[in-house]
């Protein structure tokens, strides 16, 4: 909240101003795979709904000019790290875990730095803020121009547009607004899971005193018995078939399956990341038909 300085002829009054951001929130955005800050500013409202639009310059200009009206108010973040609760020791958790890029004056940050600015003496601390890469606003579009409170009419003082790109038919210091139910949210760079899944397939290993070879440019594993591609993923959830099982045919002697070691691999052998305790594996044991018994044919009775 801010005050009214008092004066010689006025006690201190309070303003009722708000500064900062009513809403803060972090998403996770389903459809591109992303975390995103859908608020980070405090939404215009008009009639208990959030809207954006357009006012004209008072006094007005020549040419006539407007600006953009998207938000009350809104934040912006110097700098993030994150610490660990058990250790205090730092970790990538912003950039490493939710894919932002909050690098120290680089390209694309979503935290800002804020830079000095000298001129005619005169010094100045800028932040130099952009909607959807550092700080957030509601919607504004060609659309946010129609009056859609005013009905159509051939009277051209009354209809419910405005001519674009010149808004010279506002009155100084008039507004047109519209309900604006989208933001300009702050993407991440990358997914969480480009970070930490970024390969095409799993790899099913089982010890067991069952093997056979999984060759590849390297090496010849004989504990691989099943390749899981990722394409088949569905709500964080992957299923594989058989048709990437690697078939075991035994022969000789008996031998008695006892115990099974399973671990779930990426595509370079290692564990893989992000695996929870929700997950099968299903062993199928085919057994081989019988072999044909040859009995000799009894001998024609002879006449």
């Amino acid at each position: 909240m801010a005050a009214k300085p008092a004066t010689k002829d006025a006690p201190a009054k309070p303003y009722n101003w708000l500064y900062g951001a009513s809403l803060m929130t972090l998403d996770w955005n389903s459809d591109q795979g992303l975390f995103n800050w859908t608020y980070l500013h405090t939404p215009f409202y008009y009639l208990g709904n959030e809207v954006s639009g357009y006012a004209s310059v008072d006094p007005p200009t020549v040419p006539p000019s407007a600006y953009t009206v998207n938000r009350y108010g809104g934040i912006v973040f110097n700098s993030l790290s994150a610490t660990t609760v058990k250790d205090n020791v730092k970790f990538d958790f912003w950039n490493g875990k939710l894919g932002f890029n909050v690098g120290h004056n680089t390209p694309g940050s979503l935290c800002v730095y804020d830079r000095t600015v000298v001129a005619g003496g005169i010094t100045t601390f800028v932040l130099p803020t952009t909607i959807g890469e550092n700080t957030t606003a509601n919607f504004t579009g060609a659309d946010s121009l129609v009056d859609k409170a005013k009905p159509a009419s051939g009277d051209p003082d009354t209809y419910n547009f405005r001519k674009a790109p010149e808004p010279a038919g506002i009155d100084s210091g008039d507004m047109v607004f519209n309900t604006s139910t989208y933001t300009q949210p702050v993407l991440a760079e990358s997914s969480v899971f480009e970070k930490n899944l970024n390969f095409g397939y799993y790899l099913i290993e089982i010890d067991s005193n069952f093997e056979n070879n999984f060759i590849d440019n390297n090496s010849i594993n004989t504990k691989i018995k099943s390749v899981v591609s990722r394409y088949q993923q569905y709500q964080s959830y992957t299923a594989g078939s058989s048709d990437g099982s690697l078939i075991y045919v035994h022969k000789g002697a008996p031998a008695l399956l006892s115990s099974f070691n399973v671990r779930i691999l990426d595509s370079s052998k290692e564990v893989a990341k992000n695996i929870g305790n929700d997950n099968t594996v299903f062993l199928s044991l085919v057994r081989a038909p019988p072999e044909p018994v040859n009995r000799a044919l009894p001998a024609p009775a002879k006449k």
